[in-house]
């Protein structure tokens, strides 16, 4: 483990459980925004029912 680990960890231990769970969901909302910008590059021709269907289908694999 390097320093900024270190630095990162205690930060976390710090932390209330509702600070975390505040920085668990800005983290999730990051990865959906990053999920609906690469699925749109993809197939720029699908309405926004099949991109939303898709990156729902990614979530739900990678929670697997």
């Amino acid at each position: 483990m390097d320093r900024s680990d270190e630095v990162e960890l205690a930060a976390l231990r710090r932390m209330t459980a509702t600070g975390k769970v505040a920085v668990m969901h800005s983290l999730w909302r990051t990865a959906w925004e990053l999920t609906s910008v690469a699925v749109r590059r993809r197939h720029p021709d699908w309405s926004e029912d099949q991109v939303l269907a898709e990156i729902r289908a990614r979530f739900a694999r990678d929670a697997a």
